[in-house]
């Protein structure tokens, strides 16, 4: 479940750089949010979260497989 959630804020935190309310974009360079962002990207092998979706997905499906295996 664990990361199920972090998967879910690495996207958010992905489109959320995306998003066209300027607003939303300043959320990202506030301190807090970027060292919660460069924590959670570093935890799964990620530079931040520039990349898309797909390697976003891709990063935390491996760490759970190696995890998982025996």
């Amino acid at each position: 479940m664990l990361y199920l959630i972090d998967e879910r804020q690495l996207m958010f935190f992905s489109n959320l750089q995306h998003a066209d309310n300027p607003v939303l974009r300043t959320l990202i360079y506030l301190p807090i949010v970027k060292y919660e962002i460069m924590g959670l990207a570093a935890k799964y092998g990620l530079n931040g979260v520039q990349c898309g979706l797909s390697v976003i997905k891709e990063s935390v499906w491996l760490c759970f497989k190696q995890k998982v295996q025996f």
